[in-house]
């Protein structure tokens, strides 16, 4: 069977998820403020959501989208933020919120540049969608009520992780030809002109570090943190 359905950038269907992500960031936000919430109990219960959540969007891919079990496994990027996050969000650890942080730009630009090209239901995008937008949720949470704060061994458990699952990727890619941080596939398509792909994989680590350290900037005075 063919894929359903072909997707192209701020399309009706893009435009419309992403304000469903933002109302639902916002009321995810707003509701401790409006219902005196336990901002601790709500983080938990939502990190348990985040988590459940991630493993019903494996189910489904593989079930409904024909994705199969090795390409389904944790390494990409935001998947394995979103894990990390959720985590976070249970046992309230600085360091996994140091990595949701420090991570969260994935999720970002997956969610204004989505993956995606083919799919057989509207419902994997809507997960998909979704699925990156707890990220950012998370994160958020994580400053607004749980007053967490990037720190420099914050960000250098980060970037040692983000190299760490580079390695991981570009060896697990090599045995299962899957594209695991964009090791064997451009990160997006207007990128291909970046010759040779040796040259592009360099870069894009390179990128992701400079990403991280910008981050910091911002929060720098908590170096001893």
């Amino acid at each position: 069977m063919n894929p359903a359905y072909s997707f192209s950038y701020y399309n009706y269907e893009h435009i419309i998820n992403l304000i469903l992500c933002l109302v639902l960031g916002l009321i995810i936000l707003g509701f401790p403020k409006y219902t005196k919430i336990n901002v601790n109990k709500f983080g938990t219960v939502l990190g348990y959501l985040i988590l459940f959540l991630k493993i019903f969007e494996t189910i489904y891919r593989i079930k409904y989208e024909h994705f199969t079990l090795p390409e389904s496994l944790p390494l990409h990027f935001c998947n394995f933020t979103m894990i990390i996050c959720g985590l976070y969000l249970i046992t309230k650890s600085n360091i996994l919120f140091n990595i949701t942080y420090f991570f969260s730009f994935g999720a970002v630009m997956a969610l204004i540049l989505p993956g995606v090209n083919t799919y057989y239901h509207q419902l994997f995008f809507v997960l998909f969608m979704v699925s990156h937008a707890t990220v950012v949720i998370a994160m958020l949470y994580g400053f607004i009520w749980l007053k967490s704060k990037p720190t420099f061994s914050g960000m250098t458990v980060s970037i040692i992780t983000v190299l760490i699952l580079f390695l991981t990727s570009y060896l697990y890619n090599n045995k299962f030809g899957t594209n695991f941080m964009f090791l064997k596939v451009y990160i997006v398509p207007f990128l291909d002109f970046i010759k040779p792909f040796s040259l592009y994989i360099g870069i894009l680590i390179t990128a992701f570090i400079l990403i991280i350290i910008l981050l910091y900037i911002p929060f720098r005075k908590n170096k001893r943190g």
